[in-house]
């Protein structure tokens, strides 16, 4: 990207994915995402960062998925799935620190009804997203959306305790 701005410009990569999927059989898959991050163009430069944002075993059902490892939390999967891919930027709860688009824990992802409009997403994670974990106690997230032409209604929980192991 480049990126011009008063008295400043330059060349600069955002973000940069190297996104291995396999498919081992019918019913399990992996995936392993690599992110390369690098801070605001207007502060100081910096190195780009590497950091496995997916690293996941997917197991396959007839309804649902079971996910364990590192995958996309509740709040982020289905708005990341809505907004698709973003060369430029990163989606706005993702800019304001909404919360972590990733974790690591065991997921169940499925939906309901013939028409799979209403779908689910729960997660029992670590609750440190990509970071590893510095306390004992553990963060369980999940949502609920139903699918329109357009647009969808979502309504998400989690809960945690702030409480560091010392």
């Amino acid at each position: 990207m480049i990126l011009l701005t008063k008295d400043k410009n330059g060349f600069w990569f955002r973000r940069v994915y190297f996104t291995y999927d396999y498919d081992i059989s019918e019913k399990f898959s992996t995936r392993l995402r690599v992110e390369y991050n690098s801070p605001d163009f207007t502060k100081s430069s910096g190195k780009l960062t590497p950091y496995a944002k997916d690293a996941y075993l997917k197991w396959k059902f007839e309804k649902f998925s079971l996910l364990l490892g590192i995958s996309p939390t509740p709040t982020w999967e289905l708005i990341e799935d809505f907004w698709g891919y973003r060369s430029v930027e990163k989606t706005p709860l993702d800019l304001q620190k909404f919360g972590s688009p990733r974790d690591f824990g065991i997921s169940l992802i499925g939906k309901f009804g013939s028409e799979g409009k209403l779908g689910y997403h729960f997660m029992f994670g670590n609750g440190e997203g990509i970071s590893s974990e510095n306390n004992k106690f553990k963060k369980i997230m999940g949502e609920i959306h139903f699918d329109l032409p357009y647009f969808f209604i979502q309504i998400y929980g989690e809960y945690t305790s702030l409480m560091t192991m010392t």
